[in-house]
């Protein structure tokens, strides 16, 4: 949509009557509906005030005889003005003698002294009855002022319609005026344009008026013919020129002088492609005496093939734009060499472009750089993929190891046992003890193992397709697996609802698991309370669990999730694994884990899960990022 400076005198007039006209009527037709509304509000009010004193008037005598009937009928009346709302007699002592409220309304309650009060949009009466001066009674009066907004919606339309109305007419009888006025303007407008485009400053406009259009007339006229004077005067500066080529070549030195300075080689080339002018540091770039550039076809002075390779550039700025670009480019006499350039196009007196001035700068050594940094850049993506490669192969043997060692000690556990039972009686002093060691070390290296197959093992189900895991059921299965250790120490748990994640079931048992069986096993004093929170922040699930237990230290905060790290030696058992395995799973959906805590103050583990899980493959390869994990 064209703004309102461009389109156009004729429009322009037409939106201008209409504005103008429509101004005037919307401004009449509100200044009526104020009027109106002020005056009718002030008569509402003595209205309704009369209608009071008759009502009370008409009832002195139901009243002064306690007449309920006969003060009803009275109130009855009211029929007739459907915006009364509820109408009351009240007996001296307050209690309603008779009533009216076809819309169900409720009295307002009786005052002493008569006036009419406001109350959102209703005007509540209230007058007093009296007999020979003496009040007997009190009339209350609830009246709707809707009658206002009816009266003003009214009004509204009918200013709206003589609005539309006023405007047609406003459409039709200015098109003669219209016709009028912008007749001579278009006249002018297409003698500036044929003056514009053909250069004759011969004609002269056709004065129609003695208004301003007219005055504007003369004025063109004498503009034209002051430019055809310039004309005259034009070719008298003719013979001024040999003086202006002087100074141009005094100017054409000094810029000689200032790009010998330069680094960088600059030429300057017409709309043909021959080098008008090119500094001193492009004839000795290019090995060549300036007499073999000047004049020639750029094509001849850089080869073909470079003349090919900056083609695009050149189409590009004799289009009028200026360019920068970088090129690899087989000079003829220098070889293939890498350039930035800058292309500027120059224009002659019409404004059209009639070549280019350039800024080169050879930049081979630049991109030789560039291209080793690239080179060593793709080592060590090699040396990334070697590595990953090698993480699998040992992630495979520890996986395997663990679960291959396990049938051993399940037999040196299960002999052991065998030989307790079958000689422990000769077994005595030293001897039993031993065997008590062995038992209890296969044991221990039974539990290490079993944890090292989870860790591992999160990392081994990568190409078992995720499903959507409702981390309410992981819950309450790690809490059955728990069941015992909860039942021994007294542990409370509570938890929000937790919502769904994509993954595998398992490992968000073992993850849940493990955080309460830390809650537990390393609790204080008290019973453990525990708290599972669950809420969502910035695109994330974010789930917390929360404890009372004895806390740990801010130095500590990283290196528990490292496997086999233990804080407290052997004073409370467990194979240090169970954080890792938890860091290990919460990773590899795309999350994050880290622990919140002070000694003696309890425990706030948080983690973190993406609200859509990525793929397990892309998760696991996310998550593997060499860095020290850690475990309680």
């Amino acid at each position: 949509m064209r703004p309102f400076r461009d389109i156009p005198i004729e429009r322009k007039l037409l939106v201008a009557i209409l504005a103008t006209t429509a101004l005037a009527l919307l401004l009449s037709g509100l200044s009526f509906l104020v009027l109106d509304t002020v005056w009718f509000r002030q008569q509402l009010r003595r209205d309704l005030s009369a209608l009071a004193r008759i009502i009370a008037e008409n009832s002195t005598a139901a009243v002064a005889f306690d007449d309920a009937k006969s003060a009803g009928e009275t109130l009855t009346a009211l029929r007739e003005r459907p915006h009364v709302l509820a109408a009351c007699i009240y007996r001296l002592d307050g209690s309603v003698l008779a009533s009216y409220s076809p819309a169900g309304q409720t009295c307002p309650p009786p005052r002493a002294f008569g006036g009419l009060v406001l109350r959102g949009g209703r005007i509540e009466v209230f007058q007093t009855i009296a007999l020979k001066d003496r009040p007997v009674g009190h009339l209350a009066l609830l009246y709707d002022l809707g009658e206002i907004a009816e009266r003003l919606r009214l009004y509204g339309l009918l200013v709206l319609a003589v609005l539309l109305i006023s405007g047609a007419i406003a459409v039709r009888s200015s098109v003669r005026l219209r016709e009028r006025i912008v007749a001579p303007i278009e006249e002018l407008a297409r003698d500036a344009a044929h003056v514009a485009e053909t250069r004759d400053y011969t004609i002269r406009a056709r004065k129609q008026s003695r208004d301003e259009l007219g005055v504007l007339v003369e004025s063109f006229n004498a503009m034209l013919f002051s430019i055809q004077s310039r004309d005259d005067d034009l070719r008298k500066a003719l013979a001024d020129r040999e003086q202006a080529l002087a100074q141009a070549k005094n100017a054409r030195d000094q810029l000689e002088m200032i790009t010998d300075t330069m680094a960088s080689a600059v030429t300057r080339c017409g709309r043909d492609h021959r080098l008008i002018w090119a500094s001193r540091q492009y004839s000795r770039w290019l090995n060549l005496p300036p007499g073999q550039i000047a004049g020639q076809p750029l094509a001849g002075v850089i080869g073909e093939n470079a003349f090919a390779a900056l083609r695009p550039f050149i189409d590009r700025v004799l289009a009028g734009e200026r360019v920068e670009y970088e090129v690899e480019a087989d000079f003829k006499t220098i070889g293939p060499r890498w350039i930035r350039g800058t292309y500027v196009p120059t224009r002659a007196a019409n404004g059209e472009v009639d070549g280019w001035v350039a800024e080169l700068s050879d930049i081979t050594a630049l991109k030789r750089a560039q291209a080793d940094v690239v080179e060593i850049n793709r080592q060590l993506q090699r040396l990334n993929s070697s590595l990953a490669r090698s993480n699998e192969d040992l992630e495979r043997f520890a996986y395997v190891a663990s679960h291959d060692l396990q049938e051993p000690l399940r037999i040196v556990t299960t002999y052991s046992q065998l030989l307790i039972r079958t000689y422990g009686r000769e077994l005595r002093g030293e001897a039993a003890a031993f065997i008590d060691n062995i038992v209890d070390g296969a044991r221990r290296m039974q539990t290490l193992l079993a944890d090292l197959l989870a860790y591992t093992g999160i990392s081994a189900e990568i190409e078992r397709p995720v499903e959507n895991v409702d981390l309410n059921a992981a819950l309450e299965t790690a809490k059955s697996h728990l069941k015992a250790a909860i039942a021994e120490s007294g542990a409370q748990i509570a938890s929000d609802p937790l919502p769904s994640a994509r993954g595998h079931e398992g490992h968000f048992v073992s993850l849940l698991q493990n955080l309460i069986g830390n809650a537990i096993k390393y609790r204080s004093a008290d019973p453990p309370r525990i708290r599972i929170a669950a809420g969502r922040q910035g695109g994330e699930m974010r789930i917390e669990v929360s404890d009372n237990g004895i806390g740990i230290a801010p130095e500590y905060h990283q290196k528990i999730f490292v496997p086999f790290k233990r804080l407290h030696g052997r004073k409370i058992p467990g194979s240090g694994i169970g954080l890792a395995i938890c860091q290990r799973v919460v990773e590899r959906y795309g999350g994050r884990i880290w622990v919140e805590s002070q000694v003696g103050a309890g425990s706030k583990f948080i983690f973190t899960l993406p609200e859509a899980a990525p793929p397990a493959r892309e998760a696991a390869s996310a998550g593997e990022a060499p860095h020290e994990r850690a475990a309680l």
